[in-house]
């Protein structure tokens, strides 16, 4: 039995033509040819799932998939982004696919890199930052970033995390909690001195205007101080 993506990205299995020999594919033998040379050449055949197949080889080069990325089906580009062989060019590659669904199977892939998986919790779709998130190769600076996710969706994959314990996934949470309330009331600060300054500068003189509109510019000093990104952790 096999696996294969169908067209809507999902997984599912197949009791089709596909052999039961690791890395077979349909109409070629692997002890007549190397394995590489099968994989070239099944990434060139017609049939869709020939591809995927040689897509998700954890064999294949670089090169190789990074051909399966260019592929237009959506599925073999799947099964090239979610190969535990894709190297950084590769994943970085998948998650500037034009289909969410190739860059939701990147974000999972363990094989991302910091960098990869700040990217990913930079994209658009709320599933592909969750799936960052939840990834066990995500460090303490991607899990405080996904912890800021305005989504609650993407921000509770941190807890779901392997590489983050339980006691570590709540205090990142607690200090996002505090971090939020602090920018709130900051942020109230502001614009309540705001207020007065306006009164002020409309009713009184030019000295207590001048101290009023200082107040404000400390107030949002602050509040941008407090929302720039800190250490992790912090």
């Amino acid at each position: 039995m096999s696996t294969f993506i169908d067209k809507n990205g999902i997984i599912r299995e197949s009791n089709g033509r596909f052999g039961n020999k690791p890395g077979s594919t349909p109409g070629f033998d692997l002890e007549d040819a190397p394995e590489q040379e099968q994989i070239e050449r099944d990434l060139y055949d017609e049939d869709v799932r020939v591809r995927s197949y040689a897509a998700r080889n954890p064999s294949a080069t670089e090169a190789q998939l990074d051909k399966a990325l260019d592929d237009e089906d959506v599925r073999v580009r799947s099964y090239a982004a979610r190969n535990p062989s894709a190297t950084e060019a590769n994943l970085a590659k998948a998650l500037d696919d034009k289909d969410a669904v190739v860059r939701r199977y990147a974000a999972w892939n363990p094989s991302l890199t910091e960098a990869n998986l700040a990217k990913a919790l930079d994209d658009e779709d709320e599933v592909v930052r969750a799936a960052a998130a939840e990834n066990p190769s995500a460090t303490e600076a991607n899990l405080v970033k996904a912890l800021d996710d305005e989504e609650e969706f993407v921000r509770e994959g941190v807890a779901g995390n392997p590489s983050a314990s339980e006691a570590r996934a709540k205090e990142l949470a607690r200090t996002r909690s505090k971090r939020v309330k602090a920018e709130r009331r900051l942020l109230r600060r502001v614009e309540q001195h705001e207020r007065r300054a306006d009164r002020i500068g409309s009713f009184m003189g030019e000295g207590r205007a001048l101290r009023a509109g200082n107040r404000v510019l400390k107030a949002r000093k602050a509040l941008e101080q407090l929302s720039a990104p800190g250490p992790a952790g912090q």
